[in-house]
């Protein structure tokens, strides 16, 4: 679970403007480019669908987890819908699962 950042961005549960519910499980703050390990402007956020689903497989029901990246200042932005309306994008929830 995601501990403390420098980022702003709490650990916990986050509500899409969607519904769905999420668990933020990770920040990427760096990327291997050509062996070299570069800082990234804008670090990726890893969050995982806490819905579960599953699909059959040769006759069998398996569960799948879905994860999930977003660039962190889309993940805490805004989101303008169709009809001109703002909406919180990632509302946060609550820090207990």
């Amino acid at each position: 679970m995601l501990e403390h950042n420098q980022f702003g961005l709490k650990p916990g549960v986050y509500k899409h403007f969607k519904g769905p519910m999420y668990v933020v499980e990770n920040i990427i703050t760096h990327k291997d480019i050509n062996g070299i390990w570069t800082k990234m402007v804008d670090p990726i956020v890893v969050y995982r669908h806490l819905e579960q689903a599953y699909e059959e497989v040769d006759g069998q029901k398996k569960m799948i987890i879905q994860t999930f990246q977003k660039k962190l200042s889309e993940f805490m932005s805004d989101k303008v819908l169709d009809d001109g309306t703002t909406v919180v994008r990632f509302m946060y929830y609550n820090t207990e699962l």
